[in-house]
């Protein structure tokens, strides 16, 4: 399949982005398929479009949140970008809590019945699907989604000329399989009762989306499982005992119930957090790093005039990103390469390292030392943008004002007391400078 970046129409002085228009065109699609729906369901089509609004502001205010949570030191250091939504920035199971969250509080509000709140759930969750699979077109076309390697007749060629999964195409098609499932089974006898609709689409989007998430690059992996993987296995596990504990005890008191089903809430939330490992995304650390670079090299100019930084200067998060990713590859490759020659011929490396670049050096030499050297550049790398790291490289600038226990015997004591005050001043500017930085990344 061909490579496609399609991402923004301009019309004069207006630029209207692609994601943006399929999103919306997937939304509307769910509200007017839900409307129709209403009328032979039952339910007041102006309570479908209240709870709409409640659940749109939900799903969006969700989404950036789980955003900002996940790179937090960024916008603790940018605040106000954290309402810039339209530079991007949006992640799938946050909007899928705020939404969660913003029905409950609705139902509250509104004190519709628990029967109400679920037959609405369904008719919302029925269209869910292809409204999201009209999402994914304009991720399709954009093409921000990067599958990993393969040799299927059907990858994407991408500009580095690696084949890869077509991710985006792949949660198009998956999203149209479940909402066929839910039409076919929405008859009587099968999904009739107030939220098994709901419930249903849970569940089989969480398995599309825990199984589709391998073939995806990029993401951070914790304990060799995406986010998105361990809250979709959260989903799954959830329903699972759910319907097992009530098929075991059906005949337990409501208030026994009750502390069964919080017994499972904790378990689940134990299940996602212990995601707390180290990510093994190239990526995602890359991005991570970057985010808290790019504006602190700004400040560095600001202390030390342009180009103060000594590791490159940056126009941007995804420039950064892009150079640190080249840049790593290239040393493991060359890194690769040099193992090779000790090992094999050196046109076979040759050879090797021109048709497949790093990918044909692996099947040659051991990419186990190369990995580690890979890693210590990624620790140094990290180090540089953490607030020990930052006051251990450009304090040693602040060293000259100190004076030494030699120089003390031949200076005055007016000229010690000064070159003293200058290092403490110049000290402060240091911790002024690297105070905003993580201890850690």
């Amino acid at each position: 399949m061909p490579y496609i970046q399609f991402e923004k129409i301009q019309i004069g002085p207006i630029i209207v982005y692609v994601w943006g228009i399929f999103l919306v065109l997937g939304i509307l699609f769910v509200l007017f398929y839900s409307l129709r729906k209403s009328k032979s369901s039952g339910i007041d089509s102006n309570l479908i479009i209240d709870a709409f609004f409640w659940l749109l502001i939900g799903m969006v205010m969700g989404a950036r949140l789980g955003h900002v949570l996940e790179y937090l030191n960024y916008y603790l250091s940018d605040p106000v970008g954290t309402l810039k939504v339209w530079q991007g920035g949006l992640t799938f199971h946050g909007g899928l809590i705020g939404l969660l969250l913003a029905g409950i509080i609705f139902a509250k509000v509104r004190r519709i019945s628990l029967e109400t709140f679920f037959k609405t759930a369904d008719i919302i969750a029925l269209s869910a699907p292809l409204g999201i699979a009209i999402g994914r077109i304009g991720c399709s076309l954009i093409n921000d989604h990067i599958g990993k390697e393969t040799f299927l007749s059907w990858a994407i060629a991408w500009p580095d000329g690696v084949m890869r999964h077509p991710v985006a195409e792949y949660l198009i098609l998956g999203n149209i399989l479940i909402f066929l499932i839910l039409r076919f089974c929405n008859k009587p006898g099968l999904l009739q009762k107030p939220g098994r609709v709901f419930f249903a689409f849970l569940f089989l989007y969480s398995v599309m989306r825990f199984f589709l998430d391998f073939t995806r690059s990029g993401d951070s992996l914790y304990f060799s499982l995406s986010t998105a993987q361990w809250l979709s296995l959260a989903v799954i596990l959830g329903i699972i005992i759910e319907k097992l504990i009530k098929r075991s005890f059906y005949q337990l008191k409501k208030k026994t119930m009750k502390k069964y089903k919080f017994v499972i809430l904790v378990l689940l939330l134990i299940l996602v957090l212990i995601g707390a490992g180290c990510s093994k995304s190239p990526k995602s650390f890359y991005k991570k790093v970057c985010k808290t670079a790019v504006p602190f090299q700004e400040k560095l100019d600001d202390f030390y005039g342009s180009g103060g930084s000594d590791f490159g200067y940056y126009d941007d998060v995804d420039e950064c990103i892009e150079e640190c990713l080249e840049k790593e590859q290239e040393l493991y490759e060359e890194c690769l390469y040099q193992e090779c020659l000790k090992e094999e011929d050196e046109d076979k490396c040759d050879d090797a390292k021109k048709d497949k670049g790093y990918k044909g050096l692996e099947k040659l030499a051991d990419p186990e030392d190369c990995q580690e050297t890979i890693d210590k550049i990624r620790e140094f790398t990290a180090e540089v943008y953490t607030r020990e790291g930052c006051e251990d490289m450009y304090g040693v600038k602040c060293v000259s004002y100190k004076p030494s226990v030699e120089s003390k015997k031949y200076l005055s004591s007016r000229e010690i007391s000064e070159m003293e005050d200058q290092y403490d001043d110049c000290m402060k500017d240091i911790e002024e400078l690297c105070g905003d930085l993580p201890e850690k990344f």
